[in-house]
């Protein structure tokens, strides 16, 4: 609906069906109300025409026969005001058959006047209301409309005679109607109620037919005026827009304002006016469009000038843009790839930082920005942070710093003073100096702890080579004091002071052989060995050691691990362990032994310098003693070091349990809290290679011979130990040749070919060759010869760190002759191959 047309007719159109709707709906209600106005009169008509029959008949036809018949009679068709009245309407219906007038009752003694449905409701109604008398409206009787009035009738005084009991009723009613219907009715009580019903339908129909010819004659006058509307508007308005819209319609279309033409349209009315406007603005319009058309040439000349200044402006402004990018681009990549935290402050408020320095704080990135730079400080070096602010220092240096979780760490801070968005600033870094602290001190820790092994090798280096002169002097002293006891009576004075010599000596020899130890040039000879069982072998001795007032607890662990050491090996651990603890209990205490299995981990390895990581048994012992403090558990195990009073220690038991748990490739560890007691644990590698079954020991009937006769070279580069071996074994019977050289040796052995030589003793280590060797090419000449090694320490000639070479027989030195006779017997006599 586009055109001015249709939209007219159609609001035309609206307007009259509205207008002819409303005219319709008014008639349509006002006949309604009227038609309903005089049916609800005919029935008023009607219900008092009924009510005056009756009141006529109550008020002086009833009296009027009372007073002429007797009291028990009962004349019903002048009496009764129910009959009067139905009879005198059945005679109306006749010409009204339709109409309905009657009276209806709940209990009637008639039943011809029994209420229906609709109307024992009305009743209820009535009863429900004692104040309501009357009820009118609009009903439906078999399907039919009707006007209805209904008049409730209530009991009265003067009705009671016949309603009342049926005892006092006139026997001529009870005789026609019985004593059970319309009695027992007390004053105010609806009896029934008069009804009057005029049909609505053929006085409605009569009316509305004469409605409809009026409204017939009322819709036609009305289109024909609609249609007179629509022909005077097209011809005097429709058709001289269409000719004004054609033109407007060329006037768009032309491609140029040359070809407007004016619009010609005859009156003197609106649209001629609307058409002179319009001549009007199409001359003005050719006027502008000239006008225009110069404008526009001269500003496009001026547009194609600018366009391409602007062009170059726009490449130039991608260019720098680009650029730009590309530079914040790699700001930010270098900003967020650095390896600390970066900060830009201003007065100690954070503008903007990096993501290295929320990993490092634990603060979120929007959280830091506007935060004040202290909070990133432990208040203890507050001041040192606002002092270089302060002085816009720029060279490195080191403060506490603080995280979100309120850890502190070590930080190094370095910053650079810079403008930053207009205003001075300062570029701050951030370096994280947890870990470089960390292996400083793990640096110096290391370092510490190679200072020391380096100071341990070097002590027992030096006690080896000590104790190796020493064993020298000491050889020589006992060899000679043994000689010397030989020839002294027991009764003798001197006899005393040389054996006095001779344990002074001996004591001295311990002492070197405590030494040896701790260098690991202590000769051993390591085999499986069960911890748990030769700990239960030594708890006897231990316990006598320790004393009977020191409780020993000894709590061994399941299924040990078995390891490779040499059984007197464990016992020196032991004694040394539980000698030292007796020593730092004061009072009564309790020395406690245990074993157990234990994996050694990497971490553990890196704790202790050299320790390698596996599998290891491990024998404890603890004390509730006294306990050490540090500086003492530091030079715990160097030689000669003691925490006794002078003359009650030597220093060597630790330094001698240090030495052989090295020797055999073991660690030790020591924990201690003063007046809370020590824990010494040693731990010895499991042995993994396959056992090797123990040779009985041979059983001895008889007392073992300390002589022989067999002939034994001797070679020993110190003289003095020559002579006083070469005398000890010519004094027990041997047949000896001295040599104090290996060369002087080969020559005595070849001299002695044909006599044959059975037994080789020789020091270890001599100039020109060392003993191992010379028993090698005295093999070659004598393939029988047996040989034993004497020396002060041993030395990797015979033995790797100590542990003697698989076959090889040795003495140490110092020995004594007893010592060295049951060692020839052994050899010679093969019993220790």
């Amino acid at each position: 609906m586009r055109s001015i047309t249709a939209k007219l007719l159609f609001s035309i159109g609206v307007i009259t069906l509205f207008f002819l709707a409303s005219i319709s709906y008014f008639f349509y209600e006002m006949t309604h109300r009227q038609i309903n106005d005089v049916i609800e009169q005919q029935a008023s008509m009607a219900l008092q025409f009924d009510l005056a029959i009756r009141s006529y008949v109550g008020e002086y036809i009833r009296p009027a026969i009372s007073e002429r018949i007797n009291e028990d009679e009962f004349i019903l068709e002048a009496m009764s005001t129910s009959y009067v009245a139905r009879s005198i309407f059945e005679t109306v219906r006749k010409d009204f058959p339709e109409y309905i007038i009657k009276f209806s009752a709940d209990n009637p003694r008639n039943p011809i006047n029994q209420a229906g449905q609709e109307e024992l409701e009305i009743i209820s109604y009535f009863d429900e209301n004692p104040n309501v008398d009357q009820w009118r409206g609009e009903i439906t009787i078999n399907n039919q409309a009707y006007m209805a009035i209904f008049n409730a009738r209530r009991m009265e005084s003067a009705c009671i005679h016949c309603h009342g009991d049926p005892q006092d009723a006139p026997a001529s009613l009870i005789e026609r109607y019985g004593p059970v219907a319309g009695f027992h009715k007390t004053p105010g009580k609806v009896i029934g109620m008069d009804t009057v019903a005029i049909p609505m339908g053929k006085i409605t129909e009569k009316v509305w037919n004469e409605l409809n010819h009026t409204f017939a004659i009322f819709a036609i006058s009305l289109l024909i005026f609609f249609f007179a509307i629509v022909v005077a508007i097209k011809w005097l308005v429709i058709n001289r827009l269409v000719k004004i819209s054609s033109h407007f319609s060329s006037a768009i279309e032309a491609s140029n304002y040359s070809q407007i033409s004016p619009i010609h349209v005859s009156g003197n009315d609106e649209i001629h006016e609307l058409v002179v406007g319009y001549n009007t603005l199409t001359d003005k319009l050719k006027e502008f469009y000239t006008s225009l058309d110069q404008k526009v040439q001269e500003r496009t000349q001026r547009l194609e000038i600018m366009n391409k200044q602007l062009r170059r402006q726009i490449n130039e402004r991608k260019m720098t843009e680009k650029a730009l990018r590309e530079s914040e681009e790699r700001f930010k990549t270098l900003h967020n790839a650095s390896f600390g935290g970066i900060a830009i402050h201003s007065e100690g408020t954070i503008l903007d930082c990096n993501k290295g320095l929320t990993e490092m704080t634990g603060y979120p990135l929007m959280e830091l920005i506007g935060m004040d730079i202290l909070n990133l400080i432990a208040s203890e070096s507050h001041g040192i942070l606002l002092e270089k602010m302060e002085s816009r220092y720029e060279k490195p240096y080191e403060v506490t710093g603080r995280r979100q979780s309120s850890e502190t760490y070590p930080l190094r801070i370095e910053a650079r003073n810079i403008p930053y968005m207009g205003r001075p600033a300062r570029a701050v870094e951030f370096r994280d100096l947890t870990e470089q602290k960390k292996a400083e001190q793990e640096k110096v820790n290391l370092q510490t702890q190679l200072t020391q092994s380096h100071k341990m090798e070097s002590v027992g280096r030096l006690a080896g080579g000590v104790a190796h002169d020493f064993n020298n002097m000491l050889s020589v002293i006992i060899g000679h004091t043994d000689l010397a006891l030989h020839d002294i009576d027991l009764a003798d004075p001197r006899y005393r002071h040389l054996n006095e010599i001779r344990k002074a000596a001996k004591r001295s020899a311990n002492l070197t052989t405590q030494l040896l130890a701790f260098a690991r040039q202590q000769p051993i000879a390591p085999r499986r060995l069960d911890l748990n069982k030769t700990v239960e072998g030594m708890l006897k001795m231990l316990r006598r050691l320790i004393g009977e007032d020191l409780e020993l607890l000894w709590s061994p662990a399941e299924n040990l691990w078995p390891v490779k050491i040499d059984p007197t090996q464990v016992d020196q651990i032991l004694v040394n362990l539980c000698v030292n603890a007796r020593d730092a209990i004061e009072n009564i205490g309790r020395i406690t032994i245990e074993t157990a299995n234990v994996i050694l981990d990497d971490s553990y390895g890196h704790d202790h310098m050299g320790c390698t990581p596996g599998e290891y048994a491990m024998i404890a012992v603890s004390d509730n003693g006294t306990g050490m403090d540090k500086i003492t558990q530091k030079n715990l195990f160097e030689p000669f070091f003691t925490t006794k009073k002078r003359g009650e220690g030597t220093g060597l038991g630790l330094a001698t349990v240090y030495g052989i748990v090295k020797q055999n490739k073991g660690y030790i560890t020591v924990y201690s809290e003063k007046k809370k007691g020590s824990t010494f644990k040693i731990y010895l590698p499991k042995l993994t290679e396959k056992a090797v079954a123990l040779q009985a020991p041979e059983e001895v009937s008889s007392p073992q011979p300390m002589s022989g006769n067999e002939t034994i070279l001797v070679v020993e580069d110190e003289l003095a130990i020559l002579e006083m071996t070469q005398e000890m074994l010519e004094y027990m019977g041997y047949h000896v040749l001295a040599a104090h050289s290996p060369n002087e040796a080969l020559e005595i052995a070849h001299t002695h070919a044909d006599q044959g030589i059975d037994l080789l003793i020789t020091d270890v280590i001599m100039p020109e060759m060392n003993g191992r060797e010379l028993s090698k090419r005295l093999i070659q000449q004598f393939p029988n010869l047996k040989y034993l090694f004497m020396s002060g320490y041993t030395a990797d000639v015979i033995a790797h760190h100590g542990v003697l070479d698989k076959g090889v027989q040795f003495i140490n030195k110092p020995f004594s002759q007893q010592a060295l006779a049951a060692k020839l017997r052994d050899i010679l006599d093969g019993k220790n191959r």
